[in-house]
């Protein structure tokens, strides 16, 4: 949905060259512009000068990600930068963030898909409602989930090795509540929480071993 299908698809690139770097040569830039494409991957004479539709998917992200570099940025922001993509054209694009990450570059991927966090991911933020609940190094989330919602979300991952009604699910569905709490964002779907505690008062992240922390009153206590 970045690109207008009546103009060619490196319209993007020209741009930024018009609102970033104006006063830069004409050779100058396409020196630059090929210099990031062919950081993304892409060979600039078989991309350039063509309509959206002449291009695949993963050609077209690479572009964004290449347009990015061209403002020399140190970071990137990924939200869901793969959900629309097949699978071989995902782990290409998941190959390229991680090429960017080993040349310095810091990149949050935001993401559903907890195997693909997993595979691109140093260190992992867990999410409820805007809320932290777990975070540190991606192995020990994933390997030791503590918070109740944290496990919730491991177990609903379908496994190979045991039927779906032995690992998937967890808490989910109990007690679902989407009224505004002034305590733990995930009481309402708790059910190992405790009402005087958990509904009243927030809790804070706490470190339970090296860099991994927790915002859990069961966890605390």
């Amino acid at each position: 949905s970045s690109y207008n299908p009546i103009f060619k698809a490196d319209r993007i690139f020209s741009i930024i060259h018009e609102e970033f770097f104006p006063d830069m040569s004409g050779s100058d830039w396409e020196t630059k512009l090929h210099d990031s494409l062919c950081c993304v991957g892409l060979n600039p004479e078989h991309v350039l000068n063509k309509y959206p539709h002449q291009l695949s998917g993963g050609q077209l992200q690479r572009f964004l990600i290449a347009r990015a570099l061209l403002l020399e940025t140190d970071f990137i922001v990924a939200d869901e930068i793969i959900s629309m993509l097949d699978a071989s054209t995902r782990i290409d694009v998941l190959n390229l963030l991680a090429e960017l990450k080993s040349c310095g570059f810091s990149v949050l991927f935001i993401t559903h898909d907890l195997s693909l966090g997993y595979y691109i991911s140093e260190r992992a933020v867990i999410l409820y409602r805007g809320c932290v609940v777990e975070m540190g190094k991606t192995d020990l989330i994933f390997n030791n989930p503590i918070h109740p919602y944290t496990r919730a979300l491991m177990s609903s991952v379908p496994r190979l090795d045991k039927h779906w009604e032995e690992g998937g699910g967890g808490d989910l569905c109990t007690r679902e509540s989407l009224g505004i709490q002034k305590g733990c964002s995930y009481y309402g779907r708790c059910k190992s929480a405790i009402p005087d505690l958990c509904e009243c008062i927030e809790p804070k992240l706490v470190e339970v071993e090296d860099d991994h922390f927790v915002a859990c009153h069961l966890n605390n206590e």
